[in-house]
């Protein structure tokens, strides 16, 4: 049986390792300050809901916003909060193909643990995805011993990024 040789691991020139494997995790985006402000004034009036904003475009494909109302969110309407210039009186509060929704905070709560899982298991499913396929390739040795194939090149590692992003350069002021 042939031994696979270890893939060339090239080297740049500050001397960091490239790896032709790679696996990256998108971090849940932020919402920007046009959402906050009605989103703030629902809570603060409704102090055990929580909002959210969800995905319902104009062309009327409604599936999320049922999918959430089915966990208990309910549509806010635009007589809850506080009306600015640019708002509908009454009505669905939108924001392009955003609408706001309202849930108690003990279910908001329990979403967001689940929403934590699930990012957790898509960020570790590349290693998890790896550890298995080397569990899955068994060898039987000349002894009769059954091994198990064995990471040819250094173990995965994971980094982690953050980038401080000044507020005056998105808001313009």
């Amino acid at each position: 049986m042939a031994i696979p040789q270890s893939p060339k691991v090239e080297v740049t020139p500050s001397g960091r390792k490239l790896s032709p494997f790679f696996g990256a995790v998108r971090d849940r985006g932020l919402l920007n300050s046009m959402l906050d402000g009605p989103s703030k004034a629902y809570e603060a009036k409704f102090p055990g809901k929580r909002c959210h904003w969800e995905y319902w475009p104009l062309n009327g494909d409604n599936t999320m916003v049922v999918a959430r109302e089915a966990m208990g969110y309910e549509l806010v309407d635009a007589n809850d909060i506080a009306a600015t210039a640019s708002s509908t009186p009454h009505g669905v509060v939108r924001r392009g193909d955003l609408v706001l929704m309202a849930v108690d905070v003990e279910i908001a709560d329990a979403v967001r643990e689940q929403d934590e899982r699930a990012a957790k298991a898509d960020r570790d499913l590349p290693v998890t995805t790896y550890e298995e396929s080397l569990r899955a390739n068994k060898v039987r040795l000349s002894s009769g011993d059954v091994d198990y194939a064995k990471p040819v090149v250094q173990p995965v590692k994971t980094t982690l990024e953050q980038v401080g992003i000044n507020e005056a350069q998105i808001t313009g002021g």
